[in-house]
């Protein structure tokens, strides 16, 4: 028995030191689960101080978007109103200025009818001064021819100056002028759009060079023994091409320089025409025209200083 008493008390021994360890290391456990529960009591603490003053955050900050909303909200009702206002007074403008447009489309209709009919007007005028010009410019023709003759054939007598060929036959007639030239005059014709002097508007015009008078003659129709006007060239100077830009955008255009003849003021003439190589044709025919009246002028100017010295001569014989 005491054998086994001492092996039973061997045993409790060694079960009382494992059972002491085993306090001793749940002693140390339980001291760190209280320093844990006190780490996350802590730590518990402070992020509910930071949420407290996050969620006072978000209260301040949806207390401030409310207050937007609101700023926002008054906003949006006013810009509607203003944009009722604005489509009420665009409508009442829109149809103010339907009306105004219609007003200007008539004044304008009305204004086109008065420009056409002072056009007419300023036509008529101008034909009837061309018609005093030219009934002028024939008389005068008529008689230098005369007088040229006379001089010329000094010795001949009455009867042979009635018998002299006949010159170009010029007729007045009422409206339109009437011009009985011959062909052989024309040099060159065709279609093309003339500027006007007064409305500066583009007509179309049917135009040929004459060679009696040196004039460049324009009507509304091919029918070349009536016309509405006429334009003196100047051939002192040439004939030249209009770049498009000075005439906004208009192309084959050309200048011919008149000159002042009768109640026809010196000014320059614009004339359009469909092709450049119409244009080309027109440019050469008026220039090789001109250096030709030149070379005529200078001649007759040379025969007329002739001609006075021989009749200063006769004079002094008689």
């Amino acid at each position: 028995d005491r054998l086994e008493w001492l092996a039973a008390r061997k045993a409790f021994d060694a079960e009382r030191q494992a059972a002491n360890a085993e306090r001793e290391r749940l002693s140390g456990l339980v001291d760190s689960l209280t320093q844990d529960n006190a780490d996350l009591d802590r730590t518990y603490d402070a992020d509910r101080l930071e949420w407290l003053a996050a969620r006072k955050a978000f209260d301040a900050e949806r207390q401030a978007a409310n207050a937007e909303r609101e700023r926002l909200s008054g906003l949006v009702d006013s810009l509607t109103q203003d944009n009722a206002d604005l489509d009420r007074t665009y409508d009442a403008d829109r149809l103010e200025w339907l009306a105004a447009r219609k007003t200007f489309d008539a004044e304008r209709q009305a204004m086109a009818a008065e420009l056409e009919r002072l056009s007419a007007l300023v036509d008529a005028r101008a034909a009837e001064r061309d018609d005093v010009r030219h009934a002028a410019d024939a008389e005068l023709y008529l008689e230098h021819s005369a007088a040229k003759q006379s001089v010329e054939r000094p010795g001949s007598s009455g009867k042979d100056e009635e018998q002299a060929a006949p010159l170009e036959s010029v007729d007045i007639g009422s409206g339109s002028v009437a011009m009985d030239l011959g062909n052989q005059h024309h040099l060159r014709f065709g279609f093309c759009n003339k500027r006007g002097d007064y409305l500066m508007t583009w007509r179309t015009r049917f135009l040929f060079l004459n060679t009696f008078d040196a004039c460049l003659y324009y009507g509304a129709s091919d029918d070349r023994s009536k016309f509405l006007g006429v334009i003196p060239i100047d051939v002192r100077r040439s004939a030249e091409p209009i770049p498009s830009s000075e005439l906004k955008g208009r192309r084959y255009c050309i200048r011919v320089p008149g000159m002042q003849r009768g109640v026809l003021a010196q000014r320059d003439y614009f004339l359009q025409f469909a092709t450049d190589e119409e244009m080309q044709q027109w440019l050469r025919t008026l220039n090789d025209f001109f250096e030709q009246a030149r070379t005529v002028a200078k001649r007759h100017r040379e025969t007329f200083a002739k001609l006075a010295v021989h009749r200063a001569k006769l004079e002094a014989l008689q």
